[in-house]
């Protein structure tokens, strides 16, 4: 859509600059359709629209040099021409570029590379709206990592971030790219699993706390996880009420020996901030 829209304005600017002669240069206003391929469509597109659109110009002022102009001249009044706009567009891919990588750095964790809170609060209530909208089931993971202070102490800070890194990346290769991992604390970790019900968030939270089990056995570190699940079959009020379940279910299991998985289901309507929710789901299992 956006790129037939390019090639119409194009179009026009070429019939526009052809009709009003030699003395009005619409040159500058071919800038907004490379500008526009750039930003929205890539490099590659740029690249297109800006070749089109200098080649455009080009022969404008071609159909009105005289004609005993030497060759060479020519040559160059084409490649200066072509040479503008590729260089506009190199230019704002180059922005576009800079702004992507600002804005990735602003949603990522240094030291694990996965989402931080501030991402992760973004896409919760994204996918809040959603599961609201759709009538969808949600669930949310609070993962804390255990033990990671007597290995900072015995092995060193740089083995309890490694260890930090290498349980972020086992969750992220292991999920969907709908779901979501984001370290939102020191040791603490959330999981977000989009219209996911009961069963299948057992299945999968066994399956990333074994992964990371392996993972931490084969170097012989003595890090578990304590993770609190909480499934919601109606979305709840707000992404806060979403962490706080699933933060309480975590401290649960870290009272009470670590190492395993705490798993309620929540059936909570939709209801004004501040009033009691309703009681959790009887089959609710600890797994």
């Amino acid at each position: 859509m956006l790129l037939s829209a390019c090639f119409l304005v194009v179009g026009g600017l070429a019939l526009l600059d052809r009709a009003t002669g030699p003395y009005i240069s619409l040159a500058v206003f071919y800038l907004l359709p490379v500008t526009c391929a750039t930003w929205f469509l890539g490099r590659s597109f740029g690249l297109a629209m800006a070749t089109i659109c200098g080649g455009l110009w080009f022969l404008d002022q071609y159909s009105v040099v005289p004609q005993d102009m030497p060759l060479p001249v020519i040559a160059w009044m084409c490649v200066v021409r072509m040479t503008f706009f590729i260089l506009v567009m190199w230019l704002i891919a180059t922005l576009r570029a800079h702004a992507d990588f600002q804005r990735a750095l602003a949603s990522t964790d240094e030291m694990t590379g996965v989402a931080n809170r501030r991402a992760f609060l973004n896409t919760a209530q994204r996918e809040l709206a959603r599961a609201r909208r759709l009538g969808t089931p949600l669930t949310v993971a609070f993962l804390d990592v255990d033990n990671l202070k007597p290995v900072n102490d015995t092995l060193g800070h740089a083995t309890g971030d490694e260890v930090l890194r290498i349980l972020a990346q086992t969750i992220a290769n292991h999920i969907r790219e709908s779901d979501l991992i984001a370290r939102i604390g020191g040791d603490e970790f959330v999981v977000l699993l989009p219209d996911t019900d009961h069963a299948s968030a057992d299945a999968v939270v066994s399956k990333l706390r074994s992964l990371v089990a392996r993972e931490m056995a084969a170097r012989n570190w003595p890090v578990t996880t304590s993770i609190g699940v909480a499934t919601f079959r109606r979305a709840p009020v707000s992404v806060e009420e979403l962490i706080t379940r699933a933060d309480a279910l975590q401290y649960d299991v870290k009272r009470n020996g670590k190492d395993r998985i705490l798993h309620q289901v929540f059936d909570t309507p939709t209801r004004a901030p501040g009033t009691d929710a309703s009681p959790p789901d009887p089959s609710a299992a600890a797994a």
